[in-house]
């Protein structure tokens, strides 16, 4: 057992506000910066899924991601795979302004204040500091990153870049998701871990062209599942990631360990690992990540 495990189970006693965040001072002695791959897997392992959950969540709440967590920075591990808070990309500013346009319009009838907060401050933020970035092939020397300049944080570029400026979940948005499976009830499970392990030849008739450890999957989700899980997507403002465009293209990034952990999502890891268990034993979630591409 890690040492970030042992701080997350010593922590068992607290009772963390789930939404909206709030600030804290004494539990943060008990939450590691980040949730190791480890950790994640050893809660998995025992199909512990709250546990996992109420790990993430109460990492997640501590640290600079919310709103009204002061002078506390990131974990470098999150700022070197670009996550950081004092740059960021063309591309990456015009999805978090298109994001934040969607919210304003969804929440007029949700929650009118935050609303009127996306509308009459973030959209103004994200408009202004978008004039400031230069074309992108000025930015060669940092392969298309743009680091904030005096003028941007004096238009209050930090206090909403990268934040988690609006999280909903799963049970939010839909209190009967659990009553339903997430995979598709007509998928052939059998048919499918048959591929997988390159087993399958003649099956159905069929000429045996499969190759082991490769298998495409159609449909993998019930369409409520899916749908959804875009909700999630679309509404939670845990992209924090920006590529460096000239090297990888413009794709903007979330993961588990960085505010992407919710139960629905957790979920789906366990069935894909009870439903599926020639491909999945001895493989426990380590890790989870969703990634929107600009084209």
């Amino acid at each position: 057992m890690t040492n970030n495990i042992s701080l997350l189970l010593l922590a068992v006693a607290f009772v963390l506000v789930h939404h909206p965040f709030v600030s804290s001072t004494a539990e943060d002695d008990f939450f590691p910066p980040i949730a190791e791959p480890s950790d994640i897997s050893y809660f998995f392992a025992d199909y512990d899924l709250d546990g996992l959950h109420w790990a993430l969540k109460n990492i997640f709440v501590l640290s600079a991601r919310n709103p009204t967590v002061l002078e506390k920075e990131l974990p470098q591990e999150l700022v070197s795979r670009g996550g950081g808070q004092t740059y960021t990309s063309e591309y990456k500013l015009k999805h978090d302004l298109a994001q934040a346009k969607y919210l304003a319009d969804y929440l007029v009838d949700v929650d009118p204040k935050k609303a009127a907060y996306f509308q009459s401050k973030v959209i103004p933020i994200y408009e202004a500091v978008l004039k400031n970035i230069p074309p992108l092939d000025e930015l060669e020397n940092t392969k298309g990153l743009y680091a904030f300049s005096k003028e941007d944080y004096a238009l209050g570029i930090g206090e909403v870049y990268n934040k988690a400026l609006y999280m909903t979940s799963s049970d939010e948005l839909d209190p009967s998701w659990r009553q339903n499976e997430l995979l598709n009830q007509r998928l052939d499970l059998d048919r499918i871990q048959k591929q997988w392990n390159g087993d399958d030849s003649g099956l159905l008739g069929e000429a045996d062209s499969s190759v082991p450890g490769v298998i495409v999957i159609d449909n993998l989700l019930d369409e409520q599942a899916l749908t959804l899980i875009r909700e999630l997507l679309l509404k939670n403002t845990w992209w924090f990631q920006t590529k460096t465009p000239l090297q990888f293209g413009k794709y903007v990034g979330a993961y588990i360990d960085d505010g992407m952990h919710d139960p629905l999502l957790l979920q789906l890891a366990l069935e894909l690992h009870k439903k599926l268990p020639r491909i999945m034993m001895g493989h426990e979630l380590r890790y989870m990540w969703a990634y929107k591409q600009r084209v």
